[in-house]
Formats: C-alpha cells, sequence, structure tokens
C-alpha cells in the first residue's frame, strides 16, 4: 500500500525558490493559491517513463514538467532557468475546471547510463486548489520505432497510433503521412505522447493530401508521432532525411571538381558514372555545438541538375569519440566506389567500404595498421578488385594478405582468391 505524505518532505531554499524534493512513489497533499508556483523535483532512472499526476483538484490547476540537461549542467545555470515554466518544459498537462491532469513521458538525461535524472516539477495555480500529486517510474509503454523505412498501418476514425524516434541535438525530425484512403492528422510532439491538443507540430491537411511536420532538437530527446483518424483510414508513413545543405552550393561544388575534369578528393568523387558526383560535407555549428555529417549524389547533367540526399546525422561536439568518412582513391573502368571511415579513440579503427549504386557490397574493419589496405585496383577491364593489406600486424604471426574478388556483377562482389604471406618470416622458424 502506498504511503500517504502530507508534505513530510525536504524543502531546498535554492536562489530564492522553494524546492521541494520527493522520492519516486510518493503520494504527497498539498495545496496552491491563485497564480501561485510551486515546485519538486525527484530522480527518475534514465530512459525509463516517468508518470506525473494531479488528482482531487478542487479548481482548476496546471501541471508542467522538466528533465534538468547537459546544458543545465555545463552552464551551472540557476535553478530558476532548471525548474520548468509555461513556455519552458518537456511536457505539461492544463486542462479546464478540476479534470486530472497528467505527464508521462520517457526520461532522456543529460548523458548516456545507467543513473537517475533529475526531474523538476510546477503545479501552477490557476486557480486556488488543493490537489494530491503522485510521481512514479511505469513500465515504458510499447510503441514502435519509426525509420525511413515506409511502414503501413491503419487507424480507425476518432483512435490514434503513436510511433516515436529516438533524437540527437541538432538533428532535424521530419515524418511524412501519405497514401491514405481517407482522411487522417499527423502531429509531433517532442518528450512526450503526442496527442491533440499536446504538439510540437501538426498537419491537418484534409481528405487523402500528404501531411508532413518537423522538429528540430536542441537536446537529445525522443520524439513522438501521432497519426489520429479523422475517418477510417489505411495509410503510410516514414522518417524523411531533411536536407542541410544549399543543393546550389553542392552542384557548385561538384562542377568545380568534375564538370570537364576529374579533381576528386577526399570529400568529393567524380564517379565513373555519367555527371555523377559523390559529396561527404561534415560542418561545425560552434552556436549549438553541434557537427553535422551528410552523403550526397549530386548530378551536374546539363538541363538535369540535381541533389539527393544519401544519409545525415548529427553529432554533440562533446560526444566523444567521432566517426569522420572519407573517399578513398578512386577505382577504374567500375561503378563501384569507396570509402573510409575513421574513430580516433585510444587507437584509430574504422572500416573500408565499397558501394555500388549507393549500397555497400563489401567491407573490411581495420585497427591502426592491422587491416588497413595497402593497396585496392581493378583489373581485366574493371571486372576484378584487388586489395592488399597485413593482419595481425603486432603478432609474431603478422601476414600480408591479397584478396581478389569477381566484380562483374558490382552488386554481388564474389571471392576468387585469397593469399596470405608471413611479413616476419625469420620469426617462425
Amino acid at each position: 500500500m502506498k504511503k500517504l505524505f502530507f508534505i513530510i518532505v525536504t524543502i531546498q531554499m535554492l536562489f530564492g525558490i522553494d524546492v521541494i524534493e520527493l522520492k519516486k512513489g510518493d503520494i504527497i497533499e498539498d495545496d496552491v493559491q491563485r497564480l501561485e508556483k510551486k515546485y519538486y523535483k525527484v530522480g527518475i532512472q534514465n530512459f525509463k517513463d516517468i508518470r506525473v499526476k494531479l488528482t482531487n483538484l478542487d479548481q482548476d490547476i496546471d501541471l508542467y514538467v522538466r528533465t534538468e540537461t547537459l546544458s543545465d549542467i555545463m552552464n551551472d545555470v540557476p535553478i530558476e532557468e532548471r525548474v520548468p515554466a509555461i513556455k519552458k518544459n518537456h511536457c505539461f498537462s492544463s486542462y479546464s475546471n478540476t479534470e486530472d491532469e497528467e505527464c508521462r513521458y520517457t526520461i532522456i538525461g543529460p548523458a548516456p547510463g545507467d543513473y537517475d535524472a533529475i526531474v523538476y516539477i510546477m503545479v501552477y495555480g490557476f486557480k486556488s486548489s488543493n490537489y494530491t500529486l503522485e510521481v512514479s517510474e511505469v513500465e515504458q509503454e510499447k510503441i514502435d520505432l519509426l525509420t525511413t523505412d515506409t511502414t503501413k498501418g491503419k487507424v480507425e476514425k476518432a483512435k490514434s497510433k503513436q510511433y516515436k524516434i529516438v533524437g540527437k541535438a541538432g538533428e532535424t525530425i521530419k515524418v511524412s503521412l501519405f497514401d491514405l484512403t481517407a482522411d487522417a492528422d499527423l502531429r509531433l510532439k517532442v518528450g512526450s505522447k503526442a496527442r491533440r491538443n499536446h504538439f510540437d507540430c501538426k498537419s491537418i491537411n484534409k481528405g487523402t493530401k500528404t501531411d508532413s511536420c518537423s522538429v528540430t532538437l536542441k537536446e537529445n530527446k525522443v520524439v513522438f508521432i501521432q497519426v489520429y483518424g479523422v475517418q477510417d483510414t489505411n495509410y503510410s508513413i516514414k522518417r524523411e532525411l531533411p536536407n542541410n545543405t544549399d543543393d546550389q552550393a553542392l552542384i557548385d561544388k561538384a562542377k568545380k571538381h568534375c564538370l570537364g575534369k576529374d579533381n576528386s578528393s577526399s570529400s568529393v568523387l567524380c564517379s565513373n558514372e555519367k555527371d555523377i558526383v559523390y559529396i561527404l560535407t561534415e560542418k561545425t555549428d560552434y552556436q549549438s555545438n553541434i557537427i553535422h555529417y551528410a552523403s550526397y549524389k549530386v548530378s551536374i547533367a546539363k538541363d538535369n541538375e540535381s541533389v539527393t540526399l544519401l544519409k545525415e546525422h548529427s553529432e554533440p561536439m562533446w560526444q566523444q569519440p567521432h566517426t569522420s568518412e572519407y573517399f578513398i582513391k578512386k577505382l577504374e573502368n567500375t561503378l563501384m566506389y569507396g570509402t573510409v571511415t575513421a574513430t580516433h579513440e585510444a587507437d584509430i579503427r574504422g572500416s573500408y567500404n565499397f558501394y555500388y549504386k549507393e549500397k555497400s557490397v563489401l567491407s573490411f574493419r581495420y585497427v591502426e595498421q592491422d587491416g588497413n589496405l595497402r593497396k585496392h585496383y581493378t583489373s581485366d577491364n574493371g571486372n576484378k578488385l584487388h586489395i592488399e593489406y597485413n593482419k595481425d600486424i603486432y603478432l609474431d604471426n603478422a601476414s600480408n594478405c591479397q584478396e581478389v574478388y569477381d566484380i562483374s556483377n558490382p552488386a554481388e562482389p564474389t571471392l576468387l582468391s585469397k593469399k596470405c604471406t608471413p611479413l616476419y618470416p625469420n620469426l617462425l622458424k
């Protein structure tokens, strides 16, 4: 049986704001005067769901909840900026009259890991009222994860379906709802479930028109997506990859390197496919402390210039390690091309990836010089791929390996031969 507390709690006087410290599972009875704000805080395990509920209201009051962020800690912001506010919160509930108020959302703390994140709660007295406040961890509701792959579904009239996307700081989360057989609406909410009156973005086009919504994240957050059935309808939904780089700037860069010449570099590849250029970008936004990574396919064909975003992600500058990607030496007489990733930790590690039509068809991992490609080239008019690398380089049985692949069908490379010879034969005698 849950215990009932009548404000038998710890009150912290911080910069003039009273913060009542709770424990998860506490139920307390309290009151608030008209236009008064009362604050509470509680530790909730990272990545758990929290439920904050106000019941037994005499008059209309509102509920606001906010999780302490990395920015709060790094910038040592005062308590006045850490507690929730009417326009600064991760969840709010403001039903009219004496209806129960409830906030439920997934805690995303300042950093990864298993620990209790600090959650602040504000009860705002729209009118003077008594209330009961309950704070608890709850089992996470199973909500399907939305990806860039198309998901098909069905929703009934006046019912809804929820999805979620785990986003990183600096990312723009864009969702499209399409292939409708009748009318449905789309809503996005950062940090808590999207509802008809609780959203950060909504698209309510009439009939079977495509709905689209986007939000940009300032912190690592879960974005919740609601599909609401105005009528019974089938639908398709997916996450779109937003384009954060000006298309014309990419086209100009592609032309500068590849129009009538081949000045391929570590970030620009003049493809063997006519008028097609691949570009890798890595941009640091020092204002928001975010690094943006993206790859593009650019057509520089006359009267048919275009830019296609292939993939994109963002990482906070403070998050380590970072992984960069570069083009490797261009292959001859084939539409295959290669990149190498480099993750800088105590050592440098990553992978070599060979692509055909933007799909990775071969991959080789390396750590420092172990597995690092020494050579890669084609022969037999582009029908064979040769690679050479050192294996187990830090051991006595280190060897030099040469592999040959049949790439006459570049979508499905086939290993033809592999030969490894000792690097230090005298050590094996």
